[in-house]
């Protein structure tokens, strides 16, 4: 199973279309996919810092953490804008 969180700024904002996010990404890549949304940035961050959740929608300065002190590796974001949001996961 492949565990997905949200940066807590975005999650509350549409909580049920995460959970379509999540569907969506089970039915794509062909395995069970959990949303699991954390209610602030130090439970997040302790999640992923703890190896609970394998792909991350993380804000650009938690994202820099995650690569430099976990090894999570950029799946997606967007173009042209550097202080936006990134997808990322561990390495495998």
């Amino acid at each position: 199973m492949i565990r997905f969180s949200v940066d807590p700024n975005y999650a509350g904002k549409n909580l049920p279309g995460w959970f379509m996010v999540a569907s969506y990404l089970q039915k794509s890549i062909g395995q069970r996919v959990k949303f699991i949304p954390y209610k602030d940035f130090d439970e997040a961050r302790n999640a992923v810092h703890s190896g609970e959740i394998d792909i991350v929608y993380a804000n650009p300065f938690d994202w820099v953490f995650f690569m430099n002190e976990i090894g999570f590796l950029p799946i997606a974001k967007p173009r042209d804008h550097f202080d936006e949001v990134i997808v990322c996961s561990k390495k495998i």
